[in-house]
C-alpha cells in the first residue's frame, strides 16, 4: 500500500500535460501547437494546418489553458532531454575510443615483442611493417589519452629557448647583466 501511494507523489503532471479542465478538441489543438517547431509556432498556422479548428475557439483555449507557457515548458522539457542524450552519447564515444585505443595499443605491442624477439627480420608471420607498428602504436597511445581526456600532442616549452646577443651593443649587454642580477636577488 505505501509503495502504490510513494509511486502516485512521485509521479508530478508536468504543465504541459492535460489538464484536468481541458475539453479532448482543446487538447487535441494544443498537442498540434506545442509539436510545431517553437519558431513556426503561431495561431494562424496552426489554423492553416487544421482548417476544422474554429479560429475564436483555438483563442479561446490559447488564453484559458496557456498554451504557450506549456508549449515554452514542453520545449525546455524536449531540450533537457535532447541534451541528457547527447552527453549520453559523448560518454558512450568516449568508451569506445577508449576501448579502441587500448586494444590498438595491444596489438601495437604484440607486434612490437615480435620484432623484438625475431632475429631474421623478413621472416616470421608478422602482418604489419615496422613503419605501421609505429604508427600504429603512436595512434593508439593518442587516441587513448584522447579518450581520458589527456592532451594527446606533445607541448615544447620554449620559455628557456636561448637569444641570440650578438647584434646587441656593450650597453644593451650591461643592462641585460644588471636585470639579471636583479632577478637572482629577488629570488634568494
Amino acid at each position: 500500500m505505501a509503495k502504490h501511494r510513494f509511486m502516485r507523489e512521485s509521479f508530478r503532471v508536468k504543465q504541459y500535460h492535460r489538464r484536468k479542465d481541458e475539453t479532448e478538441p482543446a487538447w487535441h489543438a494544443f498537442i498540434a501547437y506545442r509539436s510545431m517547431k517553437p519558431e513556426d509556432r503561431e495561431l494562424d498556422k496552426l489554423i492553416e494546418m487544421r482548417p476544422n479548428l474554429n479560429r475564436k475557439k483555438v483563442l479561446e483555449w490559447f488564453a484559458k489553458y496557456d498554451w504557450e507557457i506549456r508549449a515554452a515548458m514542453f520545449d525546455k522539457e524536449a531540450e533537457s532531454q535532447l541534451r541528457w542524450m547527447q552527453l549520453r552519447k559523448v560518454e558512450e564515444m568516449e568508451k569506445r575510443q577508449e576501448e579502441l585505443g587500448k586494444m590498438g595499443l595491444s596489438a601495437a605491442l604484440k607486434e612490437m615483442r615480435k620484432l623484438l624477439t625475431t632475429i631474421d627480420l623478413a621472416a616470421g608471420d608478422r602482418v604489419l611493417s615496422t613503419k605501421q607498428i609505429i604508427e600504429l602504436g603512436a595512434f593508439s597511445a593518442k587516441l587513448e589519452r584522447l579518450a581520458l581526456g589527456e592532451p594527446s600532442e606533445i607541448i615544447e616549452d620554449k620559455s628557456q629557448e636561448t637569444m641570440d646577443l650578438s647584434e646587441l651593443s656593450v650597453e644593451d649587454l650591461r643592462t641585460l647583466r644588471n636585470i639579471h642580477k636583479k632577478l637572482k636577488q629577488k629570488k634568494s
